[in-house]
């Protein structure tokens, strides 16, 4: 899951200090830098060592030599009413493995945004999707959890959670959470712009 700067004030990391290049914000034309979460934004309950694990990966990324985390939206998409938005693209993140050794990881991310009162953007929702469910799977069950639809009433997301079974609904092949964007047409009806799944 990519990490966005308005988390680490949980963990006691000045935002201010994070390089505006790992703020995603910008893919948002014409808007403010992007502050991170939204107020109301739902998170799951922290493992209790979390302040103190995501201050080694933070400081860990300023270290001459410390790992990367580099991502490029190849799309983004806003409703009329302005209050809604979603990003997506590729990420990069470089390190080392538990072992020492150079490791890439590669994928794809998918952000939605929410816009605040005093025009900044904050995150409502950031994902990222580690690929397809698993070959033979054929059934998808989902049970929205949140979401949200624009004033305009032309863009909106949701977040639950999954299952995927097999073509006789049984066993479960994988579990996790889903995010999913849908975009009205003009002829009324929702068709599904973005999605991830996360076991």
């Amino acid at each position: 899951m990519l990490l966005v700067a308005g988390r680490l004030e949980a963990a006691g990391l000045d935002q201010r200090k994070i390089p505006r290049s790992l703020l995603p914000g910008t893919a948002l034309s014409g808007s403010r830098l992007a502050r991170g979460p939204a107020p109301d934004a739902p998170l799951p309950d922290p493992p209790p060592d979390a302040a103190g694990r995501v201050a080694r990966l933070w400081a860990a990324l300023f270290q001459e030599r410390g790992p990367t985390l580099t991502w490029r939206p190849t799309e983004a998409d806003v409703a009329s009413s302005g209050d809604l938005a979603y990003t997506r693209g590729e990420f990069e993140s470089k390190g080392t493995d538990r072992e020492g050794k150079p490791s890439t990881r590669t994928g794809r991310y998918l952000t939605v945004w929410r816009k605040q009162v005093d025009g900044s953007w904050r995150v409502a929702v950031d994902t990222s999707d580690p690929g397809p469910p698993p070959a033979g799977s054929s059934g998808f069950q989902a049970t929205r959890e949140r979401g949200e639809t624009a004033k305009a009433g032309d863009l909106d997301y949701a977040v639950g959670r999954f299952e995927a079974t097999d073509a006789d609904g049984k066993p479960i092949l994988r579990r996790g959470r889903y995010v999913e964007v849908r975009r009205r047409g003009s002829d009324g009806g929702w068709r599904v712009v973005a999605s991830a799944a996360v076991p």
